[in-house]
């Protein structure tokens, strides 16, 4: 999570005026999920377009903002996540 807050926050893309819905950057990100609890030993190619997904936002405060909180409230249910693996897709 912290690594797709990072990529958010650089760039220099046009930014939409509004942020994707939850669902939408979940949908996005779990295919990374196999990766980040050990069951795949590196990400699949969805995982990392779906990292990729939020980069039109990273210049928009406002859908960063919602893309974190969404991210934030998700979290609890994946708890499996080795969060020291999240670095690397990018």
């Amino acid at each position: 999570i912290i690594s797709i807050i990072l990529l958010l926050t650089h760039g220099a893309r046009a930014s939409p005026s509004a942020a994707p819905a939850c669902n939408s950057v979940v949908n996005e990100l779990n295919p990374c999920v196999p990766y980040l609890v050990k069951n795949e030993a590196k990400p699949s190619d969805s995982c990392c377009a779906g990292v990729k997904s939020p980069m039109p936002y990273q210049n928009n405060k406002a859908a960063r903002q919602s893309i974190c909180e969404c991210l934030e409230a998700v979290a609890p249910m994946y708890p499996r996540i080795d969060n020291s693996l999240i670095s690397g897709l990018d």
